[in-house]
């Protein structure tokens, strides 16, 4: 009798499917202001791509799989209650994006869980503008220190606060605040500014800047220098994580309004 409980028992065990352990993105509000949060990744899209509003000092928790990809999270600001936003908006009167892009200019928060190698990749980038300053920091105890570099990703300073009015690239809203920062592609749409056609190539995109278009790069990449500015800018922007204790992936805090 006990042998076959025993076989039975075994038969069960080994059927078990075993799930990865998920992985906790937390949305925290360090701003002054209420944030309504978009998401957009490959797959299944947590809180169906955007929720709100994200009251200042609130936290909220996403749980994503460990081979989440794709995934760019977004701040959407000045959002009224029939959801038409100042920035970041991914339609009047939707709160849920459900796979849509965001109007920029935005700030990105862009994450690829369990990517090459077995590393998480994520970064910041302005490439598309930006809002607001973002900064995302793998949480303690969930990343391995040995393997990938696990730094955090931040600006000293808020982008809308620099001195660029002569090069006219900063988004005002209807009372004059200004509210964003145009990036570089979106301002003067070039092939050389947006990294595209002959200028598709990392060692050629630059050259093809004047020189107000370097100074402003310069302004910004000063305040922020491990965030993306071009499409190119991998070399100071992409940084790589592990998990820990059996963790396909660590976990991760994005702070809205997070400077260092």
């Amino acid at each position: 009798m006990f042998y076959y409980l025993f076989i039975l028992l075994l038969n069960f065990t080994l059927n078990i499917e075993v799930f990865p352990q998920m992985v906790t993105i937390e949305l925290f509000n360090n701003c002054s202001e209420p944030i309504w949060p978009a998401i957009k990744n490959d797959g299944p899209i947590p809180n169906n791509g955007g929720f709100g509003p994200l009251q200042p000092g609130q936290v909220q928790s996403l749980s994503v799989p460990p081979d989440w990809k794709s995934a760019r999270i977004w701040p959407r600001t000045g959002c009224g209650e029939n959801m038409i936003c100042i920035t970041g908006s991914c339609g009047n009167g939707i709160l849920e994006c459900n796979g849509l892009e965001g109007q920029i200019p935005a700030s990105l928060a862009e994450f690829t869980l369990n990517g090459d190698v077995g590393l998480s990749y994520y970064d910041v980038s302005y490439v598309d503008g930006s809002n607001i300053p973002l900064r995302i920091i793998p949480i303690d105890g969930t990343f391995n220190a040995a393997v990938g570099n696990c730094k955090e990703i931040s600006c000293t300073e808020d982008q809308r606060n620099l001195d660029l009015q002569k090069y006219n690239i900063k988004m005002k809203d209807a009372n004059g605040k200004i509210v964003a920062i145009r990036s570089l592609c979106s301002q003067y749409n070039t092939d050389a500014t947006c990294c595209k056609n002959a200028y598709n190539d990392g060692n050629k995109c630059r050259n093809g800047w004047n020189a107000a278009q370097n100074d402003i790069y310069t302004k910004i990449k000063t305040v922020c220098p491990t965030s993306y500015l071009y499409a190119y800018d991998d070399h100071t922007s992409l940084f790589t994580c592990k998990g820990v204790d059996g963790r396909i992936s660590p976990d991760f805090k994005v702070v809205f309004c997070g400077l260092k």
